[in-house]
């Protein structure tokens, strides 16, 4: 019977970068993940914060950045509608190196990964859970982290999250073509009643004149209609005679994630815990600000010898991640039912709001920036300020 300080379930952003801080920390950690390699298959856009925020949690190597961002352009029905150059908007990763950069970093600290199995159950006890049953057999740990992506089984079966309803995931495909149409170093986003309602097609750049090209559907959505068909007709139209190198599917959680974080020595984090942007369907940020957070928290409760300090955990994440969430949901519901002057009303803000970011610190809004799409969808914020300032 194997014997760890943390067992962590997941062995993609937010678990390994929770185990990297728990390893270097001195503790006893074992990452199992069911993928038979770390970072693929890979599920994601591969957009993310700039390496000022990525360096504040483990140094930024080149290896992992396939591009950087430039600016923001919108295209509504087919029309460019905005286009501006944002300086240091933030980075394309090479996702499946991004992970095995994580990966090394973890194991150099001393933890151990297991890949290719798969955890089976939790493993009751008088003061929460002694272990875990997986494929390798019982495996006990002090804490036990869920990191085990949206669909969670760690973390329903601990009662702290429930299967992902239809209205509440983003359901994506991505295709990644060779290009330069759209291949300018800025993330182009495109919209619309008529191109695509109810979600967004992007082109984001990639590295050696690549391009991914994806669609997703917010929620549950009409009898028929899914991402690929838009999706489809988009690359008739823009790429009809690029050949398609990779195909990407996904889906990842936008409701907000739940007030309750831990249940004894059980934490959910990631995708798991529904710690996505809502609007942008985004998470590594989210998910290592949450793992570094919950990471103090559980080196405390080892250090002191108590489930006590677990607590904050929930407490810390409550306040501000979780209401930034709050916010963007509430953008994300609004939009997803705009007419399409609203949409470039949306898309002027966004560039403002992206320009204001400060990207050395815990992200916080800029709600200066945000001020113009409150002021324009007045009468609609209206009716969820009691829940965004309910907590």
């Amino acid at each position: 019977m194997n014997k760890y300080d943390v067992i962590i379930s997941g062995a993609s952003v937010a678990g390994l970068y929770s185990g990297y801080k728990l390893a270097k920390a001195g503790m006893s950690v074992l990452i199992i993940d069911r993928r038979a390699e770390i970072g693929n298959p890979v599920r994601c856009g591969e957009a993310t914060g700039n390496r000022r925020e990525i360096e504040r949690f483990f140094p930024y190597d080149e290896s992992y950045i396939a591009r950087d961002l430039t600016g923001l352009a919108v295209h509504v029905n087919g029309s460019e509608e905005l286009s501006v150059e944002i300086p240091d908007t933030g980075v394309i990763l090479r996702r499946e190196k991004f992970e095995q950069y994580i990966a090394n970093l973890a194991k150099k600290a001393g933890a151990t990964i297991t890949l290719d199995e798969t955890v089976t159950g939790l493993i009751e006890s008088e003061t929460g859970y002694s272990g875990v049953n997986s494929s390798m057999g019982y495996i006990t740990g002090k804490f036990i982290v869920a990191a085990d992506g949206a669909e969670s089984f760690l973390g329903r079966e601990a009662g702290l999250t429930s299967h992902l309803k239809p209205r509440d995931a983003y359901t994506a495909l991505q295709y990644r073509i060779k290009s330069d149409k759209f291949n300018d170093g800025k993330m182009h986003f495109f919209s619309g009643n008529q191109s695509i309602p109810n979600g967004y097609i992007w082109v984001f750049p990639k590295d050696n004149g690549e391009v991914s090209v994806g669609a997703g559907l917010f929620g549950s959505h009409k009898k028929g209609e899914k991402a690929a068909t838009y999706l489809d007709a988009f690359m008739a139209e823009h790429y009809a005679n690029c050949k398609k190198s990779m195909l990407i599917t996904g889906c990842a959680p936008i409701a907000v994630s739940p007030k309750q974080l831990t249940k004894a020595n059980l934490l959910i984090v990631g995708d798991a815990a529904r710690m996505v942007n809502p609007l942008t369907a985004g998470g590594i940020m989210n998910a290592l600000e949450a793992a570094d957070l919950m990471g103090d928290c559980i080196i405390e409760a080892h250090r002191k010898g108590s489930l006590k300090p677990l607590d904050r955990y929930s407490k810390k994440w409550n306040g501000t991640p979780r209401f930034i969430q709050k916010v963007f949901f509430v953008i994300k519901d609004i939009y997803s039912q705009s007419p399409d002057e609203e949409i470039i009303a949306t898309a002027q803000a966004a560039a403002k709001f992206l320009a204001k970011l400060d990207r050395s610190k815990l992200f916080t809004l800029p709600f200066s920036a945000l001020f113009p799409m409150i002021r324009l969808y007045s009468g609609r914020f209206i009716k969820w300020i009691p829940w965004l300032i309910k907590g």
